[in-house]
């Protein structure tokens, strides 16, 4: 049987905390399924991990090593901290029944080292450097060599994209250059994919879910995007963008909690305000956590975001029938 795949991009890592994210995420999502849809996930969508990081890590690494000297792992703990807070209190909580000391157990999460923000901030800032060369900086090959593994078959199957964060971005960049994109050319490493496959891709994808995403922001990427438009009476900044969804049948829900600092409504820059239309992108408003940093993390663990992600996912079997039933409308 032909399965809905979806595949999964996660944020900034150092990779610690991106299996329990999925697994966290894949577990809910199969729940929600069964209660929407009353079957279960696994009979018709096949859940797959894209891991982006591995093509930036050696080079962070590198570099911090051959500025600071070798990596050692109190260096990696305020990372960790970070991106793993349940594990990482559970840490300090058993250390302080073993440790009478508080203060000491405190020092020893190592939030005063500067190592430790060093590390923090190569992780941080390396992704997203590493990832705006719009060159071949890897990490758009690896992602569309993981997708082109499972769609380069005779029969594509329908896909979606969920992203978190920078992973939201370079969900976002994959779907505009494969429905806005005029030639082969896929992102822009230089290798052209067969049109063939391009064009089974682009009447196979589905719908885009972005949490915790960071792409209004990223628009600043190009003085074009939102350089004031002179040419149109009342013309602004941001009306040169364009809404790869504009006139289609495919979903981009956009999941945002206030709290978290990362993550940008996108209603406000893409969705046309049409009464008698639903918005497409369409903005859904969560609660992960009141802490900013957590907020951005804690996504792949909200029942919102799951129950939301399951109800608009629709069997192969869905997809084909909704297919014939467009072009049955057309003739």
């Amino acid at each position: 049987m032909l399965k809905h795949h979806v595949f999964l991009l996660h944020g900034i890592t150092d990779e610690s905390n991106i299996e329990k994210d999925f697994t966290a995420f894949s577990n809910k999502l199969r729940k929600q399924f069964k209660c929407h849809h009353k079957s279960d996930l696994d009979d018709q969508i096949e859940l797959v991990p894209v891991y982006w990081e591995q093509t930036v890590r050696p080079g962070e690494q590198a570099l911090f090593e051959r500025c600071f000297g070798k990596i050692n792992t109190p260096d990696k703990v305020l990372v960790s901290s970070v991106l793993n807070p349940i594990d990482q209190a559970a840490g300090i909580i058993n250390a302080m029944t073993h440790t009478p000391d508080a203060l000491q157990v405190v020092n020893s999460t190592r939030w005063q080292s500067w190592r430790g923000w060093r590390y923090l901030t190569t992780v941080l800032l390396g992704d997203i450097i590493a990832y705006v060369d719009e060159s071949d900086n890897q990490i758009r090959r690896s992602v569309w060599n993981t997708i082109k593994e499972h769609l380069d078959k005779q029969e594509v199957p329908p896909f979606s994209i969920v992203g978190h964060g920078l992973g939201a971005v370079i969900a976002y960049d994959f779907i505009f250059a494969l429905l806005k994109a005029d030639g082969p050319h896929l992102f822009s490493f230089g290798e052209s994919a067969p049109h063939r496959l391009l064009e089974k891709a682009r009447k196979s994808f589905q719908n885009l879910y972005t949490i915790g995403s960071p792409v209004p922001l990223f628009m600043l990427r190009k003085h074009k995007f939102w350089a004031h438009n002179a040419n149109q009476n009342g013309g602004g900044e941001f009306d040169n963008l364009i809404n790869p969804f504009k006139g289609t049948t495919h979903k981009w829900l956009n999941f945002v909690d206030t709290d978290d600092v990362v993550a940008y409504p996108v209603q406000p820059l893409f969705a046309e305000k049409q009464l008698d239309k639903p918005a497409n992108p369409r903005d859904i408003f969560v609660k992960t956590d009141w802490l900013p940093p957590f907020a951005h993390i804690n996504y792949w663990r909200n029942q919102t975001v799951a129950s939301e992600v399951a109800r608009t996912l629709k069997s192969h079997d869905a997809v084909v029938e909704e297919q014939e039933r467009a072009l049955a409308g057309v003739r």
